[in-house]
């Protein structure tokens, strides 16, 4: 299981939207640290080491570096 590590833009989108979008936003992210294959995802590009999934209307962008997942950012 990964460590989650939330940058303070996260941090602060995640404290502005609904409470039902950030559940599964949550939810997503709670996959994503038990097993990263298991989401579908794709790299962006021009970013190797930085990836994006789909939760609903919103896209979260993230990389795993040793073991800890980092979510850098949720865009809607």
């Amino acid at each position: 299981m990964l460590s989650i590590k939330l940058t303070k833009h996260a941090q602060n989108f995640m404290r502005h939207i609904p409470v039902k979008h950030a559940k599964q936003i949550l939810s997503k992210i709670d996959k994503l640290t038990q097993d990263p294959e298991s989401v579908p995802s794709k790299q962006l590009q021009g970013f190797p080491n930085y990836r994006r999934a789909k939760s609903g209307e919103y896209r979260i962008i993230y990389r795993i570096d040793d073991d800890i997942l980092t979510l850098l950012v949720v865009l809607r």
